[in-house]
């Protein structure tokens, strides 16, 4: 009973859009004014209402529907049968559809046949701009480090280094006045300490 009710409620849909929107036999302000609803709520008895994206059709009740039919001077019988043919889908329609489906799966056939069938190398990923530039510029540092025939002197020194570079700008000066000072020295010293060691006694 259910069924029936939900199928003849359809066919009335059906029917009260191609009467209103279509044939245009009346305009849905007058309708709705006739029956004692808003234009709106008329509209929505056919066509529905939409909320995000999502249709929905209102329950029209069955003394409504009896009056748009006095209104419209509409049987039963022809209304139900009207509504039915507009429900259905279109014969033609159908086959034209299902034509045009077998195309494109034909035209896809064909487009796959002509694809390549061995891999195709794909290029390797260009490096991110901002690496590259980040390698370019510890460039100089990275080969100063493999000049180092102590790794872990290296290491150590660069821990040092990390420690200065922390330091405040101006206490940063004194001591990279101090260590090449000191570096200074130590280049002098040097040369002395590399004669031989037993040049002492020979002058002697």
């Amino acid at each position: 009973m259910l069924k029936i009710m939900e199928d003849e409620l359809k066919v009335f849909r059906a029917w009260l859009y191609k009467y209103v929107k279509k044939d245009k036999k009346i305009t849905g302000k007058k309708l709705a004014s006739l029956i004692g609803v808003s234009g709106p709520t008329l509209t929505s008895y056919h066509s529905g209402r939409t909320d995000e994206g999502v249709t929905s059709f209102p329950n029209i009740s069955f003394k409504k529907r009896k009056l748009i039919l006095e209104a419209t001077n509409t049987p039963h019988e022809e209304m139900m049968k009207t509504g039915r043919q507009e429900s259905q889908p279109d014969p033609t329609t159908i086959q034209e559809l299902v034509k045009r489906q077998a195309e494109m799966e034909a035209e896809m056939m064909e487009v796959k046949a002509q694809l390549p069938t061995t891999p195709i190398d794909t290029p390797a990923r260009p490096q991110n701009d901002i690496e590259r530039r980040k390698t370019q510029k510890n460039q100089p540092h990275h080969d100063l480090v493999n000049e180092f025939e102590q790794p872990e002197k290296a290491f150590e020194l660069n821990c040092i280094l990390r420690k200065i570079e922390k330091i405040q700008k101006s206490k940063f000066k004194k001591i990279k006045k101090f260590l090449l000072a000191e570096l200074e020295e130590l280049e002098e010293a040097a040369p002395q300490e590399s004669e031989d060691p037993n040049l002492g006694n020979k002058m002697g």
